[in-house]
């Protein structure tokens, strides 16, 4: 499988980027309270950079600003897909909702409503609880005083394929969270099978990035395997295309792991500070630190 760091957040990034995906995700994943009480024509994404905490990012967030039912809301959505559950994620929810807070007050605004939406793809079964007082374990006669949040979580792993495609309503929503739902399947006939009855229908943009998504994560380097992989999804005029995209993104990932043994090196044997290293490479802060947590977590071996 693939190591290159970030690929199931780019993927999910770049889909649900486009508003139409979007708008989807949430006519279908949402509470129907919520789900229809969306102005959509008022939905807009907000630059997660000006918000503060993307120096300490360990998932993707993405963040819209709606109308419901007439009030302003911000839907915080973070995306975790890690296969062994992450016990901090309440408190990234509970940061990053303080800081689109903080972003109000210095704006001289009344504090938002921030919805907290989790979408997971993980391989297991999702078993946090439901609330933040659950999380913390507070006692019964301190709980109406204690700070409390209930996020909403969408399991991709826990709906069927077909519930996916009914719900979502849109052909871009429903292919890529089949995408990533099954993306940990173990042949890549499980994953053509999943995309087969919409392999069709699909814009070429959807398409392209779906397919691209798994052969770069299962590292498939064999075009004739592709080729097969895109006539199994009756899209065998798209394979040239889609192939020259695969390989030239291959080339890219090779380009990128080049620059992160580089990191590595400097983090190891220089004294240059990470904005120092991110300023001389020409790269992003918030990766050469997550290089340098890395690094800095002790091996299997020597924590026994």
């Amino acid at each position: 499988m693939s190591q290159t760091p970030g690929i199931h957040d780019r993927f999910f990034k770049s889909r649900f980027s486009q508003i139409e995906n979007m708008e989807g995700l949430l006519r279908g994943f949402l509470p129907e309270t919520l789900s229809t009480s969306i102005d959509y024509e008022t939905l807009e994404y907000l630059d997660t950079e000006k918000i503060g905490l993307s120096y300490e990012k360990s998932h993707l967030d993405l963040v819209l600003s709606a109308c419901f039912a007439g009030s302003k809301v911000q839907i915080y959505l973070l995306f975790e897909h890690k296969s062994t559950h992450d016990p901090t994620i309440f408190l990234q929810l509970l940061r990053y909702m303080v800081a689109l807070w903080h972003m109000d007050q210095e704006n001289d605004r009344k504090p938002t409503v921030v919805l907290p939406f989790v979408v997971y793809h993980g391989s297991t079964r999702w078993h946090y609880p439901e609330r933040f007082q659950e999380f913390c374990s507070v006692p019964d006669f301190m709980k109406p005083y204690a700070l409390d949040f209930s996020p909403l979580v969408l399991d991709a792993g826990r709906i069927s394929d077909e519930e996916i495609q009914k719900r979502a309503g849109h052909l871009g929503t429903a292919a890529t969270l089949i995408a990533i739902k099954h993306i940990f399947d173990k042949t890549y006939q499980e994953y053509t099978i999943a995309l087969e009855p919409m392999g069709a229908d699909l814009d070429v943009r959807t398409f392209e990035s779906v397919l691209e998504y798994f052969l770069i994560y299962r590292g498939i380097e064999d075009p004739d395997l592709a080729r097969i992989i895109g006539e199994a999804l009756n899209r065998r005029e798209d394979m040239p295309n889609v192939i020259e995209k695969w390989m030239e993104a291959g080339r890219e990932e090779g380009l990128k792991e080049g620059i992160q043994k580089s990191i590595e090196k400097f983090l190891l044997k220089t004294r240059l500070t990470p904005a120092e290293i991110a300023s001389t490479l020409d790269v992003d802060l918030s990766w050469v630190l997550e290089i340098e947590k890395n690094l800095e977590k002790p091996s299997e071996d020597s924590a026994r």
